[in-house]
C-alpha cells in the first residue's frame, strides 16, 4: 500500500520526540548529548516534510505557494513579532541583519526547500529527483565550508534538499519498514558512536561536518526514531509518554516558535528564587511544557490561523 495523505501517528510520535530533545539541546546539556541531539534532529523534521508532500494535492505553482506562505510564512511572521517583544534589542539586529531568530530559521528554509522540491518532484525518474538533490546539496555544503550566506540563512535550504527529497522518494518504503528492537539498538548505538567521532552538525548555520558521513548518520538517527516511534504506536493509547509525544508531534510549530522565548522569560523570572541548579532546571521544564500545552490549546482553538491552520467551522 501506497502512503495515504491521513495523519500516520508514528510521524507525530517521532517529531514530538525530535522536538522534545531540540528543547533540551536549548539548555545547559554536556556538548556530547547535545551533539547527539544536532547530529538527527533537523534533519528528520525535513525528511518528514518530504514524507508529507502529495504532489496530486497541488494544481498549480501558486496554489502551492500561496498554502506553503499560509503554513510557514505567517507562523515565522508571528513567532518573530513575539520574540521581537520580548528581546527588542536583539531581534532588531537579527532583522536588520537578515538574519532569523532562535529556532525559527527552520520555517523560511523549509519554506525555500518546498518550492525547490516542487519542481523536482516533477521529474520521473525517482533516481533523477535524488541525483538533483544531491547536487543542490553539495552547493550548500560547499557555501558553509566557504562561509557564503544568504539573507536568513536560506543557503540552508540547498543541503535540507537532501532529506526532504529522500523523504518525499521514500515515503512508502519508510511506512513498510518493519519495528525490530534489535534495528532500533543498532541503529541507535551507531549514531550516537559516529555523533562523538565525527564534527558536530549545525543546519542553522549550515555546519555540515564531514560531507556524507555527517547526512549518513543524520539518516541514521531519523531512522532509529522512525522506528522506536512504529513502537511506541503501538503502546496503551492512555499511556501518557505516547500522549505527550503525540500532542507535541501535532503542535511542533508551537513549541519551534516559542519553546526558546518562553524559557528565557520563566528563567528570568525564577533567577530569584533560593533553588538549586537542578530543581530550577527540573521545575523550568515542567513549567514551560505546561505554558505551551495551554497555548497549544488557546491558539488551537481560538487563533489557528496564527500558525497557518484553517479555522473549523462549527455547524450548529
Amino acid at each position: 500500500m501506497k502512503m495515504k495523505a491521513n495523519r500516520i501517528e508514528w510521524i507525530d510520535l517521532a517529531k514530538g520526540m525530535a522536538i522534545f530533545l531540540m528543547v533540551c539541546g536549548h539548555t545547559s546539556i554536556p556538548a556530547s548529548v547535545s551533539n547527539w541531539i544536532w547530529s538527527f534532529h533537523m534533519p528528520l523534521f525535513f525528511l518528514v516534510s518530504g514524507m508529507l508532500f502529495f504532489p496530486e494535492r497541488h494544481t498549480s505553482f501558486n496554489g502551492f505557494v500561496l498554502r506553503r506562505c499560509r503554513t510557514l510564512l505567517i507562523p515565522w511572521v508571528v513567532f518573530s513579532l513575539v520574540v521581537l517583544c520580548y528581546t527588542p534589542v536583539e531581534a532588531v539586529y537579527a532583522f536588520s541583519h537578515f538574519h532569523n531568530l532562535y529556532a525559527l530559521w527552520f520555517l523560511p528554509v523549509l519554506f525555500v526547500t518546498e518550492l525547490m522540491g516542487f519542481f523536482i518532484a516533477k521529474i520521473q525518474f525517482w533516481g533523477g529527483k535524488l541525483i538533483v538533490a544531491i547536487c543542490l546539496a553539495s552547493i550548500g555544503y560547499l557555501l558553509g565550508e566557504y562561509g557564503i550566506t544568504f539573507p536568513f540563512e536560506l543557503e540552508v535550504s540547498l543541503y535540507a534538499t537532501l532529506f526532504y527529497m529522500i523523504g518525499y522518494v521514500c515515503k512508502d518504503a519508510l511506512v513498510k519498514v518493519k519495528e525490530k528492537w534489535i534495528a532500533i539498538v543498532a541503529l541507535l548505538l551507531t549514531n550516537i558512536i559516529l555523533s562523538i567521532i565525527l564534527p558536530r552538525t549545525d543546519m542553522a548555520v549550515n555546519q555540515c561536518g564531514w560531507y556524507g558521513l555527517n547526512a549518513g548518520n543524520a539518516l541514521v538517527g531519523t531512522m532509529a526514531f522512525f522506528l522506536l516511534a512504529k513502537k511506541m504506536e503501538k503502546w496503551d493509547a492512555k499511556n501518557i509518554v505516547r500522549r505527550f509525544l503525540t500532542w507535541a508531534g501535532n503542535n511542533t510549530i508551537i513549541v519551534l516558535g516559542l519553546s526558546q522565548v518562553l524559557n528565557l522569560i520563566i528563567k528570568d523570572y525564577m533567577a530569584c528564587l533560593p533553588l538549586s541548579n537542578a530543581i530550577s532546571s527540573l521545575l523550568r521544564h515542567l513549567l514551560l511544557w505546561f505554558v505551551l500545552w495551554v497555548l497549544s490549546i488557546l491558539i488551537n482553538r481560538f487563533a489557528p490561523e496564527l500558525i497557518g491552520k484553517k479555522r473549523i467551522k462549527q455547524h450548529r
